[in-house]
C-alpha cells in the first residue's frame, strides 16, 4: 500500500510542476492581443499542423478548434457553406483547404516561417506563413483582425497569377444563391 502511495505522490508531484496552459477565452493555442499578429498565427499552425499529421484534421472537434482561431464572421460563412454542401450535394464555394493551402498534405507539412506582410490598419494585418506541404515550399497569407481583444483570422487570400483572390468573399457570393430558412445571411 505504502509502494502505491508513494508512487501516485511522485505521479502528482509530476503533474503540479508541469509548465500550466496560459488561459485564454478561447482555444489552447490561442494568444492574447498583446502578442503580435505573427506569434498569433505561429500559435494557432503549432496546433493546426499536428491535426493534418494525425490526420484528424476533418473531425467535429477539429473543425470546432478552428473556428475559435477565426473571426465570427468567417466561421458563420463557413457554417454556412458546409450547410449548404449537406444540402445539396454539391460543391461548396472553396475547392482546396484553405488552412494549407492545398488539396492534400504529406508527411512532410511544417511552417518554416511566419512574418508579417502588410499593415493594413492598426487592428488588421497580413501574415505571411510559409509552409513545406508534398515537397514543395508555399506561401498562405491570413488576413488577421483583433476581435474581442484577440488576433483571429478573417480570410486566407492567395495569390493567383498576379490577382488576389479571397475565399471570404467566394463564400459570400457563393452563400448569397442560397437564401437561409433562418433569414440570417
Amino acid at each position: 500500500m505504502k509502494k502505491y502511495a508513494s508512487l501516485l505522490a511522485a505521479i502528482l508531484c509530476v503533474a503540479c510542476t508541469q509548465k500550466q496552459p496560459r488561459q485564454t477565452d478561447t482555444a489552447p493555442g490561442v494568444m492574447s492581443a498583446t502578442e503580435t499578429p505573427e506569434a498569433q498565427a505561429e500559435a494557432i499552425y503549432d496546433v493546426v499542423i499536428p491535426q493534418y499529421q494525425a490526420d484528424t484534421a476533418f473531425t467535429d472537434a477539429a473543425f470546432q478548434l478552428r473556428s475559435d482561431f477565426c473571426t465570427r464572421e468567417w466561421t458563420r460563412l463557413e457554417k454556412r457553406d458546409m450547410e449548404i454542401m449537406q444540402q445539396t450535394q454539391e460543391m461548396g464555394a472553396i475547392d482546396y483547404d484553405v488552412w494549407i493551402g492545398a488539396q492534400d498534405w504529406s508527411e512532410d507539412l511544417a511552417v518554416q516561417y511566419v512574418k508579417r506582410f502588410r499593415s493594413v490598419s492598426e487592428d488588421t494585418v497580413w501574415v505571411n506563413v510559409g509552409l513545406t506541404n508534398c515537397g514543395e515550399e508555399r506561401d498562405l497569407f491570413l488576413v488577421m483582425v483583433q476581435e474581442h481583444g484577440l488576433w483571429r483570422i478573417d480570410d486566407f487570400p492567395l495569390l493567383i497569377e498576379g490577382e488576389w483572390y479571397s475565399p471570404k468573399e467566394s463564400r459570400q457570393i457563393f452563400i448569397s444563391q442560397f437564401p437561409s430558412q433562418h433569414g440570417d445571411d
